[in-house]
């Protein structure tokens, strides 16, 4: 089309699975978005973020004490096989009951961004979210 790629954002993206053009293909209703965003910007350095005041505790010490991974930030995971990065996504299966109550300041949205991964993996994980 000649055009730069805009994606929605907002909380009408909660519980939403996307492809990477931002369409939803979980067969939910389209996406109400507040605004729409570049999908392509450059990310800004390390000294414009805040530093980490409210950690995302995962319930196991060593990634808690080590890596401190903080509310309102991005964290990379990375690793081969067997190195524990399913920690992630059980932290985010374990929001889920926090996530359905009435109490906003006990709730933790997260989001899962699954590059390179296989399409039954993501799927397994869509059917034990939603």
């Amino acid at each position: 089309t000649g055009q730069i790629m805009d994606i929605p954002i907002g909380p009408g993206l909660l519980g939403h699975v996307l492809d990477a053009l931002g369409n939803p293909i979980n067969g939910k209703s389209p996406i109400e978005a507040i605004e729409c965003c570049r999908a392509s910007l450059k990310v800004p350095g390390i000294l414009p973020c805040r530093s980490v005041n409210q950690p995302m505790m995962t319930g196991l010490k060593p990634i808690d004490a080590l890596v401190a991974i903080g509310c309102d930030q991005h964290e990379l995971i990375i690793g081969n096989c067997q190195t524990g990065k399913t920690v992630t996504i059980n932290t985010i299966l374990n929001q889920k009951h926090w996530n359905n109550g009435r109490d906003e300041e006990k709730k933790l949205y997260c989001i899962y961004v699954a590059v390179g991964q296989k399409c039954s993996t993501v799927a397994q994980l869509f059917k034990i979210l939603f």
